[in-house]
């Protein structure tokens, strides 16, 4: 057993959306939503501090597209919320300091998931650990490009600033993947030479 800092990080996560959920019920908010979106992950995040300090390498690529899950929908949110309030110019942003906490703490439990699976020695689990990341990303990508496609054909004009998100996201996600193929491919070389000793 090892109490490493990346469990630290997954702990602080999980007492971060209890905290989240919790000040949300005593705002009067209904969090039924919240719970099954939030609260269900929490247990994954949960499962993957434990694992973290037993020792196994298994929940990096299980918790970071569950993040980036999350980041996307808190997102939604913030960007709605930075849209209505011409981003700070026309009124002061509406949003609580808890938000922001949440946001930033689940930002670090993502890079935390993506640095810790890159960094363990099995090639499956870096390869993994790439995919879990470059997939998702470009599944976003591919949503702003035909929201973007579809304003264009309903006589709107693109936003440039969405493509150009996605064009950066595309090309962060098609490195991770290139770069996660000769892993894969060591990876199996490995399996194949220990069934041959066998």
């Amino acid at each position: 057993m090892r109490l490493t800092p990346t469990a630290i990080v997954y702990g602080v996560v999980v007492f971060a959306t209890i905290a989240w959920l919790l000040n949300r019920w005593m705002a009067g908010i209904p969090i039924q939503g919240d719970t099954i979106v939030f609260g269900l992950p929490g247990i994954l995040w949960a499962v993957a501090a434990v694992m973290e300090v037993l020792s196994e390498e298994a929940q990096h690529p299980m918790i970071l597209p569950v993040a980036l899950f999350e980041i996307w929908l808190l997102s939604i949110g913030l960007i709605w919320e930075l849209s209505l309030t011409g981003f700070g110019r026309y009124m002061p942003i509406r949003l609580p300091p808890d938000f922001f906490a949440y946001y930033a703490i689940l930002i670090i439990g993502a890079c935390v998931a993506y640095r810790s699976g890159v960094t363990s020695p099995s090639p499956k689990i870096k390869a993994s650990t790439k995919l879990a990341l470059g997939i998702p990303l470009a599944l976003q990508a591919i949503q702003i490009f035909s929201l973007e496609i579809y304003h264009t054909f309903r006589g709107w004009s693109p936003s440039l600033r969405a493509l150009a998100i996605a064009g950066i996201l595309s090309a962060i996600a098609i490195w991770l993947i290139i770069t996660a193929k000769p892993l894969l491919s060591k990876s199996k070389t490995s399996c194949q030479d220990e069934s041959f000793q066998a």
